[in-house]
């Protein structure tokens, strides 16, 4: 598949357009729910799309989800929770945008 294939085929899911040019990530957890992650070059924020937030596109920041801190796990009760809106993310779906965020830092750097 293209990256304009795959581009065309997550716009269809999401609702959200994106570009020839933009880093794309998809996941989806075990209970089917669906993560769509979009870096544009040149932007210091990307875009989260979750199918738990009827696909309303979220900015996110990198420093939120960096390997190794607390906002890129899943926490106990008394850590930090990692959200998107209103949605709690558990540890699979906190990691996606963190290697999403590192393997993507070519774009935002220019």
């Amino acid at each position: 598949m293209s990256n304009a294939d795959l581009a065309g085929a997550l716009t269809s899911i999401s609702g959200s357009g994106i570009g020839d040019g933009d880093y794309v990530g998809y996941f989806v957890n075990q209970h089917g729910n669906q993560l769509v992650f979009v870096q544009r070059p040149g932007e210091a924020q990307a875009v989260l799309l979750h199918s738990d937030l009827a696909w309303q596109p979220e900015r996110i920041s990198p420093d939120a989800f960096r390997i190794g801190t607390e906002g890129a796990r899943a926490s106990s009760a008394l850590g930090r929770v990692p959200k998107i809106g209103d949605v709690i993310l558990n540890q699979a779906e906190a990691l996606c945008p963190a290697a999403y965020f590192e393997a993507s830092a070519w774009l935002r750097d220019g």
